[in-house]
């Protein structure tokens, strides 16, 4: 039996709470997890995890993050995400640098899933109706 990996610290209060989420994700290169809570203190946190080794690649915590989720931060302020798109950034520094050319001050929406050689991101404004794909390796 290979060791447990643990998991930096989440912003678990209670033991046995009722409002803790938890989401789990598949992609060819990665795992992503996801732990949120909807009550009292608002935390969501994001793991991206080696499949092979168990081993956390990266991770990310956020206070407060709305669903969709609006993501609140120097480089993504006008961008509102799914979790895939979360779990990309964490991934590549590359697909990070990409959405920060999409933070172009107009507000945004994307959605991503992933397939086996990267990820697809989907982009619209919120102003607007076209719908811009983009095919993203890894």
């Amino acid at each position: 039996m290979e060791k447990n990996i643990l998991l930096p610290d989440t912003n678990l209060k209670k033991l046995n709470s009722f409002n803790r989420f938890i989401k789990f994700d598949i992609s060819s290169k990665f795992l992503g997890l996801q732990i949120y809570s909807t009550k009292g203190k608002n935390y969501c946190d994001f793991y991206v995890i080696n499949k092979e080794t168990g081993a956390l690649i990266a991770s990310k915590k956020f206070n407060q993050l709305y669903s969709p989720f609006e993501i609140k931060d120097n480089n993504f302020d006008n961008l509102v995400v799914d979790r895939n798109t979360v779990y990309s950034t964490l991934f590549s520094n590359q697909y990070k640098d990409f959405l920060k050319q999409l933070n172009t001050g107009e507000p945004k929406l994307l959605i991503s899933y992933f397939t086996t050689n990267g990820v697809n991101t989907i982009s619209s404004s919120k102003k607007d109706t076209t719908i811009l794909f983009y095919k993203f390796p890894f």
